[in-house]
């Protein structure tokens, strides 16, 4: 039966009221808190699905709600001004842009949102005035500038040209080179971000250095062996144990999921262990469930993930198109226990982690020193102190592509294993590795991140605890990839990462919020097929290199739920 949104509008303020009422008789403090933060996880999640899928009117309703519960939480207060903005109520819109940049984080994004708002008015001087202030308060994401149609009744005028070529030289990073890298991150760290840095240059460590506050609460910085989620890095030590597994004849790649599980639904029978690894499987992407108190952490066993993924609907036949799915590594995950008779955490532990020498690598739940600990500011928070200790057990509707923690000094020794040949053979490492000197990020909405790139001499990993800085590690590890691999970064942008599927197929792993792909319509997941026509795969560079330099309009051919189409993006000045 399908409920409509608004009983399940009328249920979610229930739950608010009763979770805010202190009757007489009632629970006790410590319960009401708790029904309290259940409802806010609740709109959370309900506004985040609402900006995802832009429906603006249920993201506004949901960030309404939430800021009546928070209204000290910047976040929500700038969610809620971009949900009445996105609707087309510039007029509603202001005095909540207003309201939001009262808090100094989210303070140039909301001036400039302002800016955008007093343009659709035709009131010129107004969004001068609020663009000049987003200027001084240091926002540095001007490629919006050059294709946001909100602005497009002043950018005839001559102060904007001023304001935005005087915000170019004041906030621009001067090219990267091998010798200002230090200084560069200095200057990413005065404009909030937080993490820490290991660069790897001619098979030598030649910078590890940690940035910012991993506890902002008890003022402990970040060390170069901070701990941190790395969100669904652990894709790769699931695609090292299959392969592995492969190596030692407990499995072929070809094997049909049959061979592994039992009452396969027919439409899913024919899928391999291949096509899981490759995004051909035809899975969805995730399997939480709407009563799931948390999308990533509420905890179901094996068995409980396994009937939901294969209960699911497919997205194509499997075999027939590519979707990234979280769900497929999932059953792979699932498979390693089958094969090796070991749980996964045992397996690779015993076969993978421990023999590389990573030792700070390991699931969720687990302690964590507290000096050590990062604690994740991002735009969710789950348990008494929003870090991976205190989110429980890894729920297997993470594990095997996501749930664990590490460091950038464990990862850098997963690679030096990796090419040392200690862990898999040569056969294995060309099916393991994706294209030289790619980019990988991976992230949680808990606040972290994580970028590296995983050359044999020259490799970098970027850990990050913010969400204000993220934007800023991103286009480091680009800026920092293009180093490596002797590329000039171009002067314009696409205002997204890739990532890839296993098989040369390249899809977008993360899209900058506001930047050029988001604004045209392009998502997460979708898997990029051409760019004016020329093949992205299985040089993504070569692909795109055209447009980044003229920023010129770029139709982009995507497949997104088995169905191809063409979005066409204009490319943002760096």
């Amino acid at each position: 039966m399908r409920i409509s949104s608004l009983v399940i509008a009328a249920l979610l303020a229930s739950l608010l009221i009763m979770a805010l009422s202190p009757a007489a008789g009632g629970p006790p403090a410590d319960a009401r808190q708790e029904r309290i933060e259940a409802a806010i996880r609740a709109l959370a999640d309900r506004a985040d699905n609402a900006v995802r899928a832009q429906k603006w009117i249920d993201a506004e309703d949901a960030f309404a709600q939430l800021v009546s519960l928070r209204p000290e939480d910047g976040q929500f207060v700038f969610g809620l001004a971009r949900a009445i903005h996105m609707r087309g109520d510039y007029e509603r819109a202001i005095p909540a842009h207003l309201r939001a940049a009262e808090f100094p984080a989210f303070r140039a994004p909301s001036l400039y949102n302002l800016a955008c708002a007093y343009a659709r008015l035709g009131r010129a001087d107004d969004a001068i005035d609020a663009l000049r202030g987003s200027a001084e308060a240091g926002f540095d994401a001007w490629d919006a500038m050059a294709s946001d149609p909100d602005l497009e009744a002043i950018r005839d005028d001559p102060r904007f040209g001023e304001i935005r070529e005087h915000a170019e030289r004041t906030n621009a990073f001067p090219a990267l080179t091998w010798d200002n890298i230090p200084q560069r991150l200095e200057a990413m760290a005065d404009r909030g971000y937080s993490g820490s840095v290991l660069i790897v240059r001619g098979g030598k460590v030649v910078l590890d250095d940690a940035f910012g506050l991993a506890d902002r609460e008890h003022n402990i910085p970040n060390r170069p062996d901070t701990i941190y989620c790395v969100g669904s890095t652990p894709i790769d030590f699931t695609k090292a144990a299959i392969l592995l597994l492969s190596e030692r004849g407990k499995l072929t790649l070809d094997d049909p999921i049959t061979e592994y599980f039992d009452r396969v639904p027919e439409d899913k029978r024919a899928i391999t262990i291949r096509q899981l690894m490759t995004g051909a499987s035809g899975l969805q992407n995730f399997h939480d469930l709407p009563s799931d108190r948390d999308v990533d952490h509420s905890w179901i066993d094996r068995d409980t993930a396994v009937r939901r993924i294969l209960s699911f609907p497919l997205l194509f036949e499997p075999g027939t198109g590519r979707e990234h799915s979280h769900s497929a590594w999932g059953l792979l995950g699932a498979i390693v226990e089958i094969a090796s008779g070991e749980t996964y955490e045992e397996f690779i532990t015993r076969s993978l982690l421990e023999p590389a020498g990573m030792h700070d690598t390991f699931d969720y739940g687990q302690p964590i020193p507290r000096d050590r600990m990062a604690i994740g500011y991002g735009r969710f928070a789950d348990g008494e102190i929003n870090a991976p200790p205190y989110w429980g057990p890894t729920s297997w509707l993470v594990k095997a592509s996501g749930g664990m923690v590490s460091t950038t000094h464990d990862m850098n020794r997963w690679h030096e294993a990796l090419y040392s040949g200690k862990l898999l053979s040569d056969d294995s490492l060309e099916l393991y590795f994706g294209a030289p000197g790619e980019v990988l990020n991976g992230g949680s909405r808990y606040g972290y991140e994580i970028s590296y790139c995983e050359g044999p001499s020259d490799r970098f990993y970027i850990t990050s605890n913010s969400i204000e800085g993220h934007r800023l590690a991103a286009e480091f590890a680009d800026d920092l990839g293009a180093l490596i691999s002797g590329r000039t970064p171009p002067p314009y942008t696409l205002g997204l990462a890739l990532g890839d599927t296993g098989d040369g197929r390249i899809t977008i792993a993360q899209l900058q919020p506001g930047g050029a792909g988001e604004r045209a319509g392009l998502r997460v997941g979708d898997v990029l097929i051409s760019l004016n026509g020329v093949e992205i795969a299985p040089d993504p560079y070569a692909a795109v290199s055209g447009a980044l330099r003229t920023g010129e309009p770029v139709a982009c051919v995507i497949e997104r739920d088995g169905v191809r189409r063409e979005i066409v993006v204009t490319p943002a000045r760096r």
